[in-house]
């Protein structure tokens, strides 16, 4: 993946941002900026120089991981040096932004001790999403980890069918899952998978329980997988018993149709709100009830949910190169759900779908 490509697009968009100066405390910004990922970083970056601050801990990570262009700081020597200290060291100038979004009251707070002991003037300015909002286009490395955790996912799905049966528990079925996952080379689910059957699937973010699978039941699987810190998403609903009745089926193919509207809504240039609009709509119109109040879909990539969340207030169009989750859904409290999700990625053409596992309430492997 190309690093020092994204380090330029990020000063092209601190420049046009009358940004001298970032500070980045989001680990998973560090992580796509730099391929470091240790559990506590801070960076720095300017016009012209990079530094990435970490402790004693990650020495030997961080010389493995980073490229040549980067400045590696340990903090917490003998001496008692804190990473502030570096930062407030490293200063070339009299304003430093922040992320506003990622840094807590405790870590500014040590920040702005250190920069009065120090007795720098600096003051310190607020952005959000400056580097998230770059991290929406995928390039050719991160899509094909976005693809093959997909791929993971659509085997270790096929792997579990034959764990969905009556009897079985929530709880049982989903760690079943997560093992099939994990034996084809996932590095973790990524997020925490959502198993619910019968009356738990009214609730959208429901969570396996020890519940047994009962014959006719609809049961709503979200899941994902892990390749190289990128995650894969999608949702699939399977009745228990291959019998559903003409309800479940009607319920099933709203729900269904809403979703193939938004994938084919999908198209560089569109306007993101579009798709929520057309998807929830679709689904409204058909007289379906329990019609979902969550966003459409959202982008994916070393986050679970990254930026562009489709709803109705989003601003912008469709790009090249996003990777999206299409996910209506319809949820009856008391008497379950149906969500039918796939992960896209936006190419010249429309999209590509990364999940193919097949839809469908009997799904024909």
């Amino acid at each position: 993946m190309d690093r020092t490509g994204r380090l330029d697009r990020l000063r092209s968009r601190m420049t046009a941002d009358g940004v001298s100066q970032l500070l980045l405390s989001d680990l998973l910004n560090i992580r796509w900026l730099s391929g470091f990922t240790g559990s506590n970083a801070l960076m720095l970056v300017s016009a012209d120089r990079t530094v990435l601050i970490t402790d004693s801990r990650y020495e030997i990570q961080l010389a493995e991981q980073t490229p040549s262009w980067i400045a590696p700081v340990i903090s917490g020597s003998a001496d008692g040096d804190r990473a502030d200290d570096h930062i407030v060291g490293s200063l070339e100038g009299s304003t430093l932004t922040i992320e506003a979004d990622s840094m807590s009251v405790a870590a500014l707070e040590s920040l702005e001790s250190a920069i009065r002991d120090a007795g720098r003037p600096v003051d310190l300015a607020r952005s959000e999403g400056l580097v998230a909002d770059l991290r929406r286009i995928k390039d050719a490395g991160e899509i094909d980890r976005l693809r093959r955790a997909a791929r993971i996912a659509d085997a270790a799905l096929e792997a579990t069918l034959t764990w969905l049966r009556p009897g079985k528990t929530e709880r049982r079925v989903a760690r079943q899952l997560e093992w099939e996952m994990a034996e084809r080379g996932s590095e973790r689910p990524s997020f925490e998978t959502i198993l619910a059957s019968g009356p738990n699937g009214g609730m959208p973010h429901a969570r396996p329980s020890d519940r047994q699978l009962v014959e006719g039941d609809l049961v709503v699987i979200d899941f994902g997988a892990t390749v190289d810190g990128y995650g894969s998403d999608m949702t699939r609903t399977i009745v228990i018993g291959n019998q559903p009745t003409d309800v479940q089926r009607r319920w099933y193919d709203n729900v269904a149709a809403a979703q193939a509207v938004g994938v084919a809504a999908i198209q560089a240039g569109t306007a993101l709100r579009s798709i929520h609009r057309d998807t929830h709509g679709h689904l409204v119109a058909s007289g379906q009830n329990g019609v979902y109040q969550h966003g459409t879909g959202h982008g994916v990539g070393l986050f679970i949910h990254e930026r562009p969340i489709l709803s109705s207030r989003i601003e912008g169009d469709v790009e090249l190169g996003m990777a999206l989750t299409v996910e209506p859904g319809a949820y009856l409290a008391g008497v379950g759900g149906v969500r039918v999700e796939d992960l896209v990625v936006v190419t010249p053409d429309g999209c590509e779908a990364l999940s193919r596992f097949p839809k469908g309430l009997v799904p024909s492997l």
